[in-house]
């Protein structure tokens, strides 16, 4: 959304809610002073995606193949180096935990029943899935296929995400980045420019764990993970 209303307007503000590569899409020049119409909230996605795997791996130690759930993008696609981004930090999170790695991309439902057709030849253990406003479009299939494969699942997405039948989230508390986008629009308002507003770092996480897709999918949550989740669903 942030890119398409950047190719419309070059002098009315734009603040970001979440965003992990605005400076690698062009909406910002950099973090410490955007120099655009755009400024807002955005988080590490590659210390997510690392955390997502680990976390993985502690929920279900037996695992030795994980798939990395990506969005898929055309050629010319400003969200092209978002996605590369992406793969290649799944990429050395899977490396560094000695789990190989099958990569697959969707951003309709149909492509992502067929991602998971290949799943299902690959003999995944695990998936990760990346944040993404595409992956939110189509989480209840990316549900839905992970429970037909009794896939453990983890992603950065929104806690909803757990809450439609998704085993884990570990993230940012998107509510938490709404309530704070607000101090943007209010500086804004008052006539801070965003250009020289900072992009600020997200600094709140939370994991959410499932127990009923747990459940579904004859897993045991380890209780050092319980211990430490912000919110379990029964």
């Amino acid at each position: 959304p942030a890119l398409a209303l950047r190719s419309k307007t070059k002098t009315i503000p734009i603040v970001l809610i979440a965003s992990s590569d605005p400076v690698g899409v062009g909406l910002v020049q950099s973090l410490a002073r955007p120099g655009t119409n755009v400024t807002g909230l955005s988080f590490r996605l590659a210390e997510l995606i690392a955390k997502q795997f680990e976390l993985l791996v502690e929920i279900s130690p037996k695992i030795a193949r994980v798939a990395f759930f990506n969005f898929a993008v055309r050629s010319g696609d400003p969200g092209k180096s978002s996605a590369a981004l992406l793969e290649q930090s799944a990429r050395k999170a899977a490396s560094d935990k000695g789990l190989a790695l099958t990569v697959v991309a969707a951003n309709d439902a149909a492509a992502a029943r067929n991602a998971f057709e290949k799943l299902q030849r690959e003999r995944v253990q695990g998936l990760v899935v990346a944040a993404s406003g595409a992956t939110v479009h189509i989480w209840d299939e990316i549900v839905a296929g992970a429970r037909r494969l009794r896939l453990p699942s983890i992603t950065g997405l929104p806690a909803e995400f757990a809450a439609r039948g998704g085993l884990a989230t570990y993230g940012p508390n998107f509510l938490e980045s709404y309530r704070y986008a607000g101090k943007y629009v209010d500086l804004i308002l008052k006539g801070a420019k965003p250009a020289e507003l900072p992009v600020e770092q997200m600094a709140t996480f939370e994991l959410v764990i499932n127990l009923k897709a747990a459940r579904e999918i004859g897993l045991t949550i380890p209780k050092t993970v319980l211990f430490r989740a912000d919110r379990v669903i029964e």
